[in-house]
């Protein structure tokens, strides 16, 4: 992997005009010990404490440690690199005499560190140092400009070659945490739980930070149609986007849904906005049947979903080809499954409008193909406005009035070009917004106010190439962690 920092300004680059495929499975990879160098454990033994941190066998960023007290106690470890933050994780076995423990948050090749805590009281301490990382993201590299991050972590999806990695990485372009994946172009969350949520077309996964697999579904078994572009966790439920065909006039039209499994991976809700709309065959007038033709041949995609986001006030679906957010009744509501509302960005959508769009900072009072559609921390709804081939992409935060009738568009976050496919924009607490550019993997981060980005990183792929052996990983979207 290389880092890249720049003095200067962030530079064009190109981009795509067509939507990336989903690819077809979706594992968790053992990278294995050939592949990566482990080494650097260490055993501490003082009062009556004794702790071992050994490198964990398949990834070389992380450190499984055991502690034994004589006298039980609960126990933590804290652990930094020279000058770095501390960072604790907490043992879940409670008040005990044996305790396991996973270190996870740490460069490649760093020595870290590491102190025992038994009852909020500082025992013995160690060192370990990480290894390199797997010889599938030697081709990743990390350029990044500015001194202002809105954000210290990230995580997205990214692939280079035909392996597909979650991961996160540093404002210093560094990596900190990886898994593996079998495919290229998943789908993925990291969750309010402290978990990653994944799919693919065939299958979705939940892992810890620590790698332990904690749910795997699978197409056939669990459930029955493909998965596509998103998937949330939320409230204990796991949400994934999913597409079917259906008949419309002469043609078969491609229309999105929800899938809705509990915390154990059974399927509870089943939500088809086919049967929320009226389609008639002059509203796929539009629509191509290039992006479902091995799933569905022939049949014209109308909605293109692209992201689901939940928070109590219900379910949010972005869907492209028709430039419509839509709010729809969550679980625990009696009318579950009802739309609320819609909201259309073009004037030539099919979908009539629910809320009239406006702007309190003037410009054009439109989104087009858009995805990523979120509500902020302050209720407001956020996301990434693709626009035409030609235009420059940007972030929208719109305030919604559903009772009035209106939303009205209050911050745009101009990126420096166009961005055909993916993209996201989420806005923190404070008000700062990280935007992400998936056709060229640059995300820009904005602070509240400000219409210039203040720092960028961006994820390129050199000689084994992107997903299809394109020269960028597949970074749908960035979204902000904390370690």
């Amino acid at each position: 992997m290389i880092v890249r920092t720049a003095i200067l300004g962030i530079a064009l680059v190109g981009c795509k005009s067509t939507e990336s495929t989903d690819p077809a499975a979706v594992e968790e990879t053992d990278t294995g010990t050939s592949d990566t160098d482990t080494t650097g454990g260490s055993t501490v033994t003082a009062d009556g404490i004794t702790a071992t941190c050994s490198p964990a066998t398949d990834n070389s960023l992380r450190f499984n440690c055991e502690v034994t007290l004589e006298t039980a106690g609960a126990v933590a470890i804290e652990f930094s690199e020279a000058d770095g933050p501390v960072r604790t994780r907490t043992s879940e076995d409670g008040v005990a005499t044996s305790h396991k423990i996973t270190l996870w948050g740490m460069r490649p090749q760093t020595e870290h560190a590491w102190t025992v805590v038994v009852d909020d009281v500082a025992g013995p301490a160690g060192t370990v140092t990480t290894g390199t990382l797997p010889s599938s993201l030697d081709d990743l590299e990390v350029s990044i400009s500015g001194a202002d991050p809105v954000v210290e972590h990230v995580t997205f999806a990214s692939g280079c070659g035909q392996e597909s990695f979650a991961l996160i990485i540093g404002a210093d372009g560094e990596v900190y945490w990886y898994e593996a994946f079998a495919s290229n172009g998943i789908g993925m969350n990291y969750t309010e739980d402290g978990t990653v949520v994944a799919q693919s077309s065939t299958k979705i996964v939940e892992i810890d930070m620590a790698g332990n697999l904690l749910l795997e579904l699978d197409r056939g078994q669990d459930f029955s149609a493909p998965l596509h572009h998103d998937i949330y966790k939320y409230d204990g439920h796991i949400y994934a986007l999913f597409a079917d065909s259906y008949p419309v006039g002469n043609e078969d039209a491609v229309v999105d849904g929800i899938y809705v499994f509990d915390d154990g991976g059974t399927l509870v809700e089943t939500w088809e906005l086919f049967e929320q709309i009226s389609i008639s065959q002059g509203d796929l007038s539009d629509s191509d049947d290039r992006f479902w033709s091995t799933e569905f041949p022939g049949a014209l995609d109308f909605s293109h979903g692209n992201s689901v986001f939940v928070d109590d006030s219900g379910i949010y679906l972005s869907t492209r080809w028709i430039s419509t957010v839509w709010k729809i009744a969550g679980l625990g509501e009696p009318d579950f499954g009802n739309i609320d509302w819609s909201l259309t960005g073009e004037p030539s959508s099919p979908i009539d409008e629910d809320l009239r769009l406006t702007s309190a900072i003037g410009g054009d009072v439109n989104f087009i193909g858009q995805h990523h559609a979120t509500i902020a921390p302050d209720g407001t709804l956020t996301l990434f406005d693709n626009r035409n081939p030609g235009d420059v992409s940007r972030g929208l935060a719109v305030s919604i009035d559903a009772n009035g009738g209106t939303a009205e568009i209050i911050a745009a976050y101009d990126l420096p070009e166009q961005c055909g496919i993916q993209g996201g924009s989420y806005q923190m607490a404070n008000g700062d917004t990280i935007v992400t550019c998936a056709t060229t993997g640059t995300t820009y981060h904005f602070r509240d106010g400000e219409s210039s980005a203040g720092f960028a990183m961006e994820a390129t792929c050199g000689a084994q190439g992107g997903p299809g052996g394109g020269g960028r990983p597949e970074t749908a979207r960035v979204q902000p962690v904390d370690l």
